[in-house]
């Protein structure tokens, strides 16, 4: 399938690091068109899901305000749920379920948490170790306790993951975890890295991955909150910026009859007007908006 990309996305993805870093830069728009023509048809109609990476607690404040702000708009989501937060807080993440959403695994600690330039990364009890320099066992251990977390106290049992760190681990390892807790899919790498370049793809025998949106300026880049509004002050944070770009993407997507597969922080668009305004062109618009495992009964 790679001989079949685009000459432009191959071009990129073959440069070394501090040139395709400019590359993207300068033809951003052009490689996100790129990458969703390539994959568009791959849903008989326009998909979006809209998944949420429950990373830290100031996120699973935010999850029952976050389930009822979809369930308002009769949208359901994919929330990536972190174990330990689960059996901490698990009537936070059982208003999720409640509201008719989907979980899906992402680790039971999510290694490498801290950062101490944010407040709310800043703590000694997130771990600084990343999670493709654990072992086999140690990774599997973590994959293997969130998903017992998630069916001892909310009585789900999840049938896919998102692996912490995108694009930065093993993949025949990465699939052999899921392989041993029978997990059916995956949503772990950025679209434009993916041979499909974001359809949905079987890498291995017995699993499905379905990869994330890059940003639209920044396609290597996921389109996420941590990317857009935060780092260093947020890439796309300008007043409209972040609305405007979702829009395009979704334009995109309904252009080329593609899946558009975003995800975002609860904490950073719960009360966040431009990504309620988002919510509202969904529930009126042609696309249709799926949880992974709805994605995958197609």
């Amino acid at each position: 399938m790679t001989a079949r990309l685009p000459w432009l996305v191959r071009l990129v993805r073959s440069l070394p690091a501090p040139a395709r870093h400019a590359a993207t830069v300068a033809l951003g728009k052009s490689l996100f068109e790129r990458a969703m023509a390539f994959q568009g048809g791959c849903c008989a109609r326009p998909t979006v899901v809209l998944s949420f990476d429950c990373d830290f607690p100031v996120d699973v404040e935010q999850l029952p305000a976050l389930a009822r702000l979809l369930q308002d708009r009769n949208l359901r989501g994919s929330f990536a749920v972190v174990g330990q937060w689960v059996e901490r807080w698990p009537e936070a993440h059982r208003a999720v379920i409640e509201c008719g959403h989907e979980m899906i695994n992402h680790s039971h600690t999510h290694p490498n948490l801290r950062h101490r330039a944010y407040d709310f990364a800043d703590s000694p009890e997130f771990t600084e170790r990343r999670f493709e320099d654990m072992s086999f066992e140690e990774q599997l251990g973590e994959i293997r306790l969130c998903h017992e977390a998630v069916r001892d106290h909310l009585g789900v049992v999840m049938q896919g993951c998102r692996l912490p760190h995108f694009g930065n681990l093993d993949a025949e390892q990465a699939y052999a975890l899921l392989r041993e807790l029978g997990y059916g899919f995956s949503t772990s790498i950025v679209a434009i890295l993916a041979p499909s370049l974001g359809a949905p793809y079987a890498p291995v025998d017995g699993i499905v991955e379905i990869p994330v949106a890059g940003c639209p300026r920044h396609p290597f880049v996921a389109f996420d909150t941590w990317h857009c509004l935060v780092k260093d002050g947020g890439r796309h944070a300008g007043p409209g910026q972040f609305l405007a770009l979702m829009r395009e993407a979704l334009v995109s997507s309904q252009r080329h009859v593609g899946l558009l597969n975003l995800y975002f922080d609860p904490k950073d668009v719960t009360g966040n007007a431009d990504f309620a305004v988002f919510l509202d062109l969904l529930a009126a618009g042609d696309a249709r908006v799926a949880t992974y495992a709805e994605l995958l009964s197609d």
